[in-house]
């Protein structure tokens, strides 16, 4: 027969051990900024106010003049989007390849002739209206089919008018098909 201190020390450390081996499910949160895959999020303010999600993926197109973007919207189809935001990626080669981490700027297309860096189109689908933004766009990094970053910008109407949005706390984590 077994002595009960014995007993006791034997099923805790028994506990421990099941316990302690056991894992959580994985889920779709396994990146740098606990972004669940394939979303994006930010916190918006000016003309328009509040904290808006969705999808994340990037979409490349080559040829004559190559695309590379990371397309950012919420809703299922155009019908229900209420936001797109779109970064469209400079090369100064003019490849398609995904970029490394690293910290590019946010400027006009023209102010981003000989450097790599991001120009976007922040579009508010309710209201119609687009922006174009100056900032900072951070890739923190690069594998498992996802590009993961942060972003922050300021907006202004992409055509004469006043109007300004100010976009802070952006992160995302895009698909790479």
């Amino acid at each position: 027969m077994i002595p009960k201190k014995t007993y006791t020390i034997i099923t805790v450390l028994f506990a421990i051990a099941v316990f302690g081996s056991c894992t959580r499910d994985k889920d779709e949160t396994n990146n740098d900024k606990g972004m669940a895959n394939g979303k994006v999020t930010f916190t918006i303010s000016g003309d328009i106010n509040g904290t808006k999600e969705g999808t994340s993926s990037i979409v490349t197109v080559e040829g004559d003049n190559p695309y590379y973007l990371i397309s950012n919207h919420d809703g299922n189809s155009n019908d229900d989007h209420t936001f797109s935001l779109t970064f469209y990626k400079n090369f100064i080669d003019n490849s398609i390849t995904h970029p490394q981490a690293g910290t590019y700027p946010i400027e006009s297309v023209a102010n981003l002739s000989n450097q790599d860096g991001f120009w976007l189109v922040f579009t508010d689908m309710v209201s119609g209206k687009e922006y174009i933004g100056k900032g900072t766009i951070s890739i923190v990094s690069n594998s498992n089919n996802q590009l993961k970053g942060t972003f922050d910008f300021i907006g202004t109407e992409s055509y004469g008018t006043q109007g300004e949005i100010k976009v802070s706390h952006g992160q995302f984590s895009a698909t790479i098909n």
